[in-house]
């Protein structure tokens, strides 16, 4: 019984919102049309990868048990806006029909792509990678805004006239908050922060894939230092500088035999 519960109230969620999405849209009421009388959406397949078999196994378990009971949303001429894998599964299973609400005017290409890019955030469960993956796609700029180390993301404009992108622009079209959104870049950022340490980090790194090469070098710098230990402050503090100078030296020959 929870597990029917749970899945009620999802169902009850994803319907008030798509109910949402098509407040202020002239639509048709709900019909039963054949399945062969839909297509699908061309910009689906460009902003969104295909779903898990595990995915719809789960989604076709669904249907089986209680129908398609949220509407698929589709133009008059019968392109999908919402709704292309419960179509993919209604035909699997041999479905002849199925319940669908039309859009009754032309949107533009954004509109368009706003409300399919809202329908798949609201019913699928992208990972974060995903998700910036999706913005990255919808707006050329995103990754320069708000994701390079070098700049701070900021929510809303600074000034009425600034037209730049901002999460806020973000969150809007795309049917999320931007408490949500700021989480996601923030993820997004701290990643990218470990991974450029990571990199630094690992110029000073040495690894041995012989284990007696590594013993032997490990026993050497353990010799070395207790040497260093035992001389006096000045001494340690020659040796140090004639470390450096060597590293220096041969930096700096490195750096010429590739500009050459």
């Amino acid at each position: 019984m929870a597990k029917t519960g749970s899945f009620l109230k999802s169902v009850s969620s994803i319907a008030s919102k798509s109910a949402d999405r098509l407040k202020g849209i002239k639509t048709s009421d709900i019909e039963r049309v054949s399945v062969y009388s839909l297509k699908d959406n061309a910009l689906n397949k460009k902003y969104f990868i295909e779903e898990t078999a595990e995915y719809f196994e789960q989604l076709k378990k669904d249907i089986e048990e209680r129908g398609i009971i949220v509407p698929l949303i589709a133009k008059e001429d019968g392109t999908l806006l919402a709704g292309h894998n419960r179509l993919r599964v209604a035909k699997t299973l041999g479905y002849e029909t199925v319940p669908v609400q039309y859009v009754l005017e032309d949107l533009s290409y954004e509109e368009e792509r706003g409300f399919l890019v809202k329908d798949n955030l609201i019913r699928r469960q992208l990972s974060n990678e995903q998700k910036i993956r999706l913005y990255k796609t919808l707006y050329p700029d995103f990754e320069e805004r708000f994701l390079n180390p070098d700049v701070l993301p900021q929510a809303g404009r600074k000034s009425k006239n600034d037209t730049s992108l901002t999460l806020e622009q973000v969150a809007r079209e795309t049917g999320q908050s931007v408490s949500a959104v700021k989480v996601q870049v923030k993820r997004t950022r701290d990643a990218i922060a470990e991974g450029i340490a990571g990199k630094k980090n690992n110029r000073y790194n040495v690894t041995f894939t012989d284990s007696k090469k590594l013993s032997t070098v490990m026993s050497t710098a353990q010799k070395l230092l207790q040497e260093l230990n035992r001389a006096s402050q000045e001494e340690q503090e020659e040796v140090l500088a004639l470390l450096r100078t060597v590293l220096q030296t041969k930096k700096s020959a490195k750096k010429l035999k590739h500009s050459t």
